[in-house]
């Protein structure tokens, strides 16, 4: 139960962005706990199995403190577990991790390919709960891969159906941000800032989420030639990154506000 509590602070900590926390309590039950976490099994009142649900969280943890290769480490050690181990729900929440950590440092063939893969294994072993998050990842995979146009149905099919019901918002977040994205990329930038509004708006004190859904509405704001306002929400991307120790985030804020021309600010 003190093992289960860790990780439940670890996972509210990921939930605020207070990413370095969520790290020590990542390093205290990887030293204090090897004997629970040895247990390969989904325990009761779990939707996971702990030692994969401490590496998938952690995993996504370090990769947006900046360290892509410990969260690659970590998703191949739960992969090395489920290699032995069936159970869908753990697989799919590593494969939307190790698809995200894909997606940020560009290997977006891999990640679609990954997603489209675990969006069929949500259908089939009927595991609604991670189809919100799956979806979302897909789409910002497709739509970052030069697919928006197949991005947006999908996304949009996912808000009509009301996908992400079946689980916390963290699948709707990821559907919102991501259909934002594949609007801008298709040329649809009133959509795109209507739907990026809302995603900074939706994501609430998931400080780190909205970190990462204001910088894509910044982005989108940039290209609509709102250069007000881009510039500011570039800065509060900037600033909350570098308070939340996001450094991706706050590196493309930074570079974004470098490199300022006269068109952000149209006479």
């Amino acid at each position: 139960m003190v093992m289960a509590a860790h990780q439940a602070r670890l996972m509210h900590f990921h939930a605020l962005g207070r990413y370095s926390e969520a790290d020590a309590e990542g390093r205290v039950l990887l030293a204090d706990y090897a004997y629970e976490l040895a247990d390969h099994r989904v325990q009761p009142g779990w939707a996971a199995i702990p030692i994969i649900n401490l590496y998938a969280f952690y995993a996504s943890t370090l990769w947006r403190l900046g360290d892509y290769e410990a969260g690659h480490e970590l998703c191949a050690l739960a992969y090395e577990i489920l290699s032995s181990v069936n159970h869908p729900y753990s697989r799919l929440l590593v494969d939307t991790v190790q698809a995200q950590i894909w997606v940020e440092s560009g290997e977006l063939d891999r990640a679609e390919a990954l997603m489209r893969r675990a969006m069929q294994q949500c259908l089939t072993h009927n595991v609604p709960t991670m189809l919100a998050a799956c979806t979302g990842v897909l789409g910002n995979a497709l739509a970052r891969n030069g697919k928006a146009s197949e991005a947006i149905p999908l996304l949009e099919k996912g808000f009509v159906e009301r996908i992400y019901d079946a689980a916390g918002p963290y699948g709707r977040t990821f559907m919102r941000v991501a259909l934002g994205v594949a609007y801008r990329n298709l040329g649809r930038l009133d959509d795109a800032i209507r739907v990026g509004r809302k995603a900074v708006e939706q994501a609430g004190e998931e400080y780190g989420h909205r970190t990462e859904a204001l910088c894509e509405l910044a982005e989108t704001l940039r290209q609509a030639g709102d250069g007000p306002a881009a510039e500011a929400c570039f800065t509060q991307t900037s600033e909350a990154a570098r308070h939340l120790g996001m450094p991706y985030y706050q590196k493309r804020a930074t570079a974004a506000l470098a490199t300022r021309q006269e068109d952000w600010h149209p006479a």
